[in-house]
């Protein structure tokens, strides 16, 4: 489908906001989120189950309320804040604007005070008509360090032999050095696997120091296995040192693109390279399904990023690939008041 931008700004898109969706709904977003140009990783609808009960669905009709053109999956914090991430998705980026728009008004009916939209990569004169009309439409800004997003992008058509040679002298010596820890890569198969994985992952954020990012709900994990398990459109690795899961990592798959979504290395075991041969085998697997692409999962931004974020900006630029910035997080607000107040909070949660 191919519309014009003035056949575009007569169309009445109806929005709809719901917590379920039924059969026919469901089937109706999948078939749109497998069309839908732009890496939307996490904007399948049955990633409701990993989000779980603060998930919404953000249903755009055509004016007959039978075309599907639009969809989007929030995560809702006590109908205060909610996050657009990487959405919403639609078969024709010349629609993204349009639905876009009508996305925010229908969440903000909805009662939401302030809404985070994170958009996805959409070729730029689209994002700037977005842009440009919710300036003009609603109380909207950005901040600097809020969810704004780059990234690495690797091209993997080349063989792995070729792929190996391009990356830095130091990666392929601690490729190497993990292969002779004799270290195990291999997929979860087993949901009781997700609770070595939990550990792991609260284990090593404990030790960078970073409180914030340690209360992962074992639940919530074993939803993303069963997520990964039943799709067949994700896959979970895990690096085993004998009998112990020291490492493991979890990606997502989206058009052309393998998404790395999060991942872990025991910090008790630092002597050995975890994260090099879970990256590599992560590669191998999705050129097993086709892509062409391996999204290392973001980057942290110059001027944003702190010493740790710089190391991790360091281990995966030794891989190779593009770096892409996305456009930045716009945040709508209700209103100037609750601009005010938003923007004292994150600069309250910064400083403590």
């Amino acid at each position: 489908m191919d519309i014009c931008f003035d056949q575009i700004k007569k169309m009445n898109i109806r929005a709809l906001v719901k917590t379920t969706l039924n059969d026919t709904e469901i089937t109706g977003v999948k078939n749109l989120f497998a069309q839908t140009p732009f890496s939307a990783f996490i904007q399948n609808p049955e990633y409701e189950k990993v989000i779980g009960r603060n998930a919404l669905h953000v249903l755009l009709y055509s004016e007959d309320l039978v075309s599907i053109m639009g969809y989007a999956l929030v995560e809702a914090k006590k109908k205060l804040l909610t996050t657009i991430s990487f959405g919403p998705i639609c078969s024709d980026e010349n629609l993204f604007p349009l639905l876009a728009d009508s996305c925010i008004k229908a969440l903000q009916e909805y009662g939401f005070k302030i809404i985070r939209f994170q958009p996805p990569d959409i070729q730029i004169e689209f994002w700037n008509k977005t842009l440009s009309h919710i300036q003009e439409e609603f109380t909207s800004f950005s901040l600097p360090s809020e969810l704004n997003w780059s990234t690495l992008l690797l091209d993997i058509t080349p063989s792995m032999e070729e792929l190996v040679k391009s990356f830095s002298g130091n990666h392929r010596r601690n490729i190497q050095k993990a292969q002779k820890a004799n270290l195990i890569i291999e997929k979860v198969t087993e949901l009781g696997e997700m609770e070595a994985f939990s550990k792991g992952l609260k284990k090593m954020y404990s030790a960078r120091g970073i409180a914030s990012a340690t209360n992962f709900e074992i639940e919530s994990l074993k939803a993303l296995f069963n997520y990964t398990k039943q799709l067949k459109n994700s896959f979970i690795l895990k690096a085993m040192h004998g009998e112990i899961m020291i490492g493991g990592i979890v990606i997502v798959l989206h058009n052309n693109t393998a998404f790395n979504l999060m991942g872990f290395a025991d910090p008790e075991y630092r002597k050995i390279p975890i994260n090099y041969p879970l990256i590599l085998r992560s590669i191998e697997i999705a050129k097993t399904f086709g892509l062409n692409v391996f999204d290392f999962g973001g980057i942290g931004r110059p001027g944003q990023a702190d010493n740790q974020v710089l190391k991790i900006n360091e281990f995966k630029e030794g891989f190779g690939g593009k770096k892409i910035d996305y456009p930045n997080t716009i945040v709508i607000a209700k209103n100037f008041l609750y601009k005010f107040l938003y923007t004292y909070y994150i600069q309250f949660r910064k400083i403590k």
